[in-house]
């Protein structure tokens, strides 16, 4: 079978290019796949340390970057161009609008991996901007059958071009450097019951909850700390209020806020610190931070916004309906109570994970939608 040359339009940091480098290995099992990416952006150590070339070329605002483009698809031969939407692509959707019609001036399909159907930061919704960019698509790939849904729904596209590809488990940031013990030992959290919140602090993660349930929790396990790890600098206003709520919490001695950006060095020590990874969104459509869970073998407490919320209840840890704290910190409390079950619970996890939505099926189902694209053309077949 003839390999297809496919250029992949994304960010080369933070979560796109973590999704990425997971899913570029095994893609070369099936095509010969290009990294564009923005041309003033430092490289991801995770990717850099994968072998992938990323190729800088895609600049705001700029017409010379679209010429660019446009010879870098010719020069490298490109079949299809996979673009990777995100809050930054629809906040350039005139500059991604103007490339991705030039190249498909020049007969090249594009297919849409889309990672939220919808953002939920209000910020960047622009629903003109948002139908603009999904008129380029001749196939979808999407998370879950939740954002299908809505991709169906309020853009009307066919079914037949959309292919859900689960995300698998982040587990290239696992090196196996540490042990739980020594990475508490190196936070300074030996002898304590970890809860991790990880990620950017904006108002859907839910995080005001987790701190009203803190106290809670406290009351029967008086070792617990509840350890923020996040970049500030890339978190919303709203985060004066939640170092008030900190602070008006009584229990602001049992929090630890890492208020810079964890390189993916650090993030394996983090991880294996943690007894029990909370996400208590209000709003979500996939998260990494689930499948970092999932790869260090975590059990997890996720609301029930969650589309994989039925899965996940009793089996890989608990769920709670959103915004419920008192909810939210029985479910930790049932965690610390039984560690053999929650260490189970992390396994159970890490197994689904890797049976149900490893990266070598990512990548198979990830050909597919090329396929749809391409409209099945004979040397595919």
């Amino acid at each position: 079978m003839k390999k297809i040359n496919v250029a992949i339009f994304t960010s080369a940091a933070r979560g796109l290019a973590h999704y990425v480098a997971h899913l570029f290995p095994e893609l070369k099992n099936f095509a010969n796949p290009f990294y564009a990416t923005y041309a003033n952006q430092e490289i991801d150590s995770l990717v850099r340390n994968e072998g992938i070339r990323p190729y800088q070329m895609v600049q705001n605002q700029s017409a010379s970057s679209i010429l660019e483009v446009a010879r870098f698809l010719q020069r490298k031969k490109i079949n299809l161009i996979n673009l990777h939407i995100s809050d930054t692509v629809r906040r350039m959707h005139l500059q991604y609008f103007a490339m991705m019609s030039y190249a498909k001036s020049l007969g090249i399909p594009i297919c849409l991996t889309i990672h939220d159907v919808f953002t939920v930061e209000s910020m960047y919704v622009d629903p003109a901007a948002i139908e603009l960019l999904y008129k380029l698509g001749d196939s979808f790939i999407i998370g879950n059958n939740s954002e299908k849904d809505k991709l169906q729904f309020y853009f009307n596209k066919k079914e037949r071009d959309i292919v859900v590809v689960p995300h698998g488990p982040y587990y290239l940031f696992n090196k196996n450097k540490y042990t739980e013990e020594r990475a508490k030992k190196e936070l300074g959290l030996l002898n304590k019951r970890v809860i991790l919140f990880f990620g950017q602090i904006r108002p859907h993660k839910g995080l005001k909850y987790l701190i009203k349930a803190l106290p809670i929790v406290i009351k029967d396990y008086k070792n617990t700390i509840l350890y923020i790890s996040s970049d500030l600098h890339l978190s919303t206003p709203e985060l004066n209020e939640y170092l008030r709520r900190v602070e008006k919490s009584g229990v602001g001695n049992h929090i630890i806020m890492v208020k810079n950006y964890i390189p993916c060095e650090e993030v394996e020590k983090v991880f294996k610190a943690a007894d029990v990874v909370v996400l208590p969104y209000t709003q979500v459509s996939q998260s990494g931070v689930l499948n970092l869970a999932f790869a260090f073998k975590k059990p997890v407490v996720v609301s029930d916004a969650f589309f994989e919320s039925s899965l996940i209840n009793g089996k890989m840890g608990y769920v709670f309906p959103g915004g419920d704290y008192k909810t939210l910190a029985s479910c930790i409390s049932k965690i610390f109570s039984l560690p053999d079950t929650g260490k189970s619970m992390g396994k159970a996890g890490y197994e689904y994970a890797n049976l149900k939505n490893n990266w070598q099926n990512a990548a198979k189902l990830t050909l597919k939608a090329y396929k749809i694209a391409l409209g099945s053309k004979k040397e595919l077949k």
